[in-house]
């Protein structure tokens, strides 16, 4: 919600002082995540120094505002309070990586005369009403970067298991045991897939992102595959359970989905991994320009 330079045909209390000289007016936020209730958990403390404006917050005729929105996951949600402290919940299942919260002062009825001492100048022959729903005030824009941005992925990730098997020479193989999908490569596929992926952790690196997608994204695809198909077979094994619950936390029931002559396993699968395929694209980018 990019309101910094917009213009407005009536007077707005921003950062700069520009239609009101010595107004202020925001709202701090304070953020937390509650692993017990699974949501982003925002402390709101709001303030302004216009005696005419906070009149009309007692009034109600003003709300202090919360606006939080994100792109990824379209989520977008409008908080209206008129007390100075204020505490909202965002379910974490709703959003995916990173919040951009705005604080606002919007009216809620409209304001007639209003002609407060600093206004600029120029309104000095104008009178000055506000209309329902206008907004008054823009304070400063607050980013929340979550640690829950590759949950759901790290939740499928754990049922893999890539082991070695002197049988597979070329074609890797996968098998469906009760607690794990297990991905049967060659003893030298093996060697290198275990180096990369200890190296990967221990250094943090995204080019983790690349043998996720080599290895990991092909196999998930045939999995659910596998499971729009036989899905009563499974339902008791770990993985299964896994699984399905990943796709709840997304608000999706998979065992109807199976059901839609539409279903794609490739689209569904990218509903769990998202963007790694445009990520793992990024880091190969990044590296041929080290070369």
């Amino acid at each position: 919600m990019k309101l910094k330079d917009k213009y407005f045909p009536y007077p707005v209390i921003r950062s700069y002082h520009e239609d009101f000289q010595d107004s202020v007016f925001n709202i701090e936020i304070q953020t937390m995540e509650d692993e017990t209730t699974d949501e982003l958990v925002v402390h709101a403390h709001a303030f302004t120094n216009n005696a005419e404006i906070s009149r009309h917050i007692k009034l109600k005729n003003i709300y202090y505002v919360l606006h939080a929105e994100e792109s990824k996951s379209m989520f977008r949600k409008t908080y209206y309070f008129s007390s100075n402290t204020h505490e909202i919940r965002i379910p974490l299942s709703k959003v995916k990586s990173e919040i951009e919260i705005v604080p606002l002062l919007i009216t809620t009825s409209s304001i007639q005369d209003f002609y407060p001492d600093d206004l600029d100048k120029m309104y000095a022959d104008i009178n000055i009403s506000y209309e329902e729903k206008n907004i008054i005030g823009i304070g400063t824009p607050k980013s929340i970067e979550l640690t829950k941005e590759d949950d759901d992925l790290e939740g499928v990730k754990s049922i893999f298991l890539v082991v070695p098997d002197e049988e597979v020479k070329d074609n890797f193989i996968l098998e469906l045991p009760e607690n794990f999908v297990m991905i049967k490569v060659s003893q030298e596929s093996f060697e290198l897939y275990n180096k990369l992926s200890k190296l990967y952790r221990l250094t943090n690196s995204k080019q983790n992102k690349i043998l996720l997608t080599l290895m990991v994204l092909p196999a998930f695809v045939e999995v659910l595959n596998t499971l729009k198909d036989e899905h009563e077979t499974y339902e008791d094994y770990i993985w299964f359970r896994s699984i399905i619950a990943s796709y709840e936390k997304k608000g999706i029931d998979l065992i109807k989905s199976f059901e839609k002559s539409e279903f794609s396993s490739y689209t569904y699968a990218q509903i769990i991994f998202e963007d790694i395929i445009k990520e793992s694209l990024q880091v190969l980018d990044s590296i041929r320009e080290e070369d």
